[in-house]
C-alpha cells in the first residue's frame, strides 16, 4: 500500500501573510503523513518552543499560541504569533529661559504597546478556520485584565495585558488560513500599584 504525504509549507504562508523579514528559518515546511488519523510532522531545523509559545488566560479560559502542528494539545490555537514591542516615556518638561536647557520635572514609564501577527490555519478540514476564529474572537471580547504567560513577555516583566483592537484579513490563495492582528497594551493590576 503507498503511502501519501502532504506537505504544509509554513513558510510560504508567512511570506504571504507578513513578509519574507518576518519568515522564521525554522518555519521552514511541516511534512504529514495523511495515512494516520494523528500528523507526524518534522520541522528542519528544532524550535526552541519556550520561547515561541504564548499563553492568554482569563479565570478558567486559556489560549495558546505556539507548537499547534506538534502539540499533542486541543487548547493550542495557532502557530507562533509575530510580536512587536514599544515602549514610551512620559515626561513633563520645562524648556529654562534663554537657553537650550530642558529640566525634567517628572519622569514616568507608559505600557508597552504590543503588536502581535499570526496566523489560524484550520488543520483539520483544510476550510476556513471557523472554530479558530470564534476563540479568538470570544478571547477578545472579554473586557478585562488578560494574565499572559511566555518568554517573550517574561523578559519585559509583564504579567497582564488588555487588548486594544484586532484585525482578521483573508491570506489570499490559502483558504484554509487567515492572518490575525492583535493590539494590546501592558497593564499592572490595582492591587499592584496600590500595594507596591
Amino acid at each position: 500500500m503507498s503511502r501519501e504525504t502532504i506537505v504544509i509549507d509554513l513558510a510560504a504562508r508567512y511570506a504571504a501573510a507578513f513578509g519574507m523579514m518576518a519568515v522564521n528559518n525554522s518555519l521552514n515546511a511541516a511534512v504529514v503523513d495523511a495515512n494516520e488519523n494523528d500528523y507526524g510532522l518534522s520541522f528542519y531545523p528544532t524550535l526552541n518552543e519556550d520561547v515561541e509559545q504564548i499563553t492568554f488566560k482569563h479565570n478558567s479560559q486559556q489560549i495558546t499560541f505556539g507548537q499547534m502542528l506538534t502539540s499533542v494539545s486541543p487548547n493550542v490555537l495557532a502557530p507562533p504569533l509575530v510580536m512587536e514591542f514599544s515602549r514610551k516615556k512620559q515626561l513633563i518638561e520645562t524648556q529654562v529661559n534663554g537657553s537650550d536647557n530642558i529640566i525634567v520635572e517628572r519622569w514616568g514609564t507608559r505600557p508597552w504597546q504590543i503588536e502581535m501577527r499570526g496566523l489560524l490555519v484550520d488543520m483539520e478540514n483544510k476550510t476556513y478556520p471557523q472554530s479558530q476564529v470564534e476563540a479568538i474572537t470570544q478571547f477578545f471580547e472579554i473586557n478585562n485584565i488578560i494574565d499572559v504567560e511566555g518568554t517573550q513577555f517574561e523578559d519585559k516583566r509583564i504579567d497582564s495585558i488588555y487588548f486594544t483592537s484586532i484585525r482578521l484579513e483573508p491570506l489570499d490563495g490559502y483558504e484554509d488560513t487567515l492572518v490575525v492582528i492583535l493590539s494590546a497594551k501592558s497593564i499592572k493590576p490595582v492591587e499592584f500599584n496600590v500595594f507596591s
